[in-house]
């Protein structure tokens, strides 16, 4: 499959004013194009609810075409990153994004198109702040 889930973390984080925050969820996924210059990956086995707080790009060796597209799509088929990636042409270099987009025991599916070609690649980042 060209898309793969590397690792799924919780990381405790530092106290946040009055909010009690559980833990960070670090969500990677690595991608690599196929040969109509975007890739689907299959939807994460886990369920995740929260604020998805961040998110960064990073592209690979053979990087993708400036302007290539990214999708994070929940269980309803929305892109959690459409409010802060609609009209963000994504460079060909590393972009960190802050969010604050509610997760309600969602699965997670990362779609990637435009990228120029095949065998581009590059990786995602999401960060989903859990509170309990």
């Amino acid at each position: 499959m060209p898309v793969t889930l590397t690792y799924v973390t919780k990381v405790a984080p530092p106290p946040i004013d009055s909010y009690t925050q559980t833990a960070i969820t670090k969500i990677r996924w690595d991608w690599v194009s196929e040969a109509g210059g975007g890739t689907t990956g299959a939807a994460t086995a886990l369920r995740f609810g929260g604020v998805a707080s961040r998110v960064v790009f990073i592209p690979g060796g053979v990087a993708p075409d400036v302007g290539y597209t990214v999708r994070v799509n929940d269980d309803d088929g929305c892109d959690i990153l459409s409010w802060e990636t609609e009209d963000l042409e994504i460079p060909a270099s590393i972009v960190d994004l802050p969010l604050w987009e509610t997760l309600s025991n969602s699965t997670l599916q990362l779609v990637v198109g435009a990228t120029g070609g095949a065998l581009r690649m590059g990786a995602v980042i999401l960060y989903i702040m859990n509170f309990g």
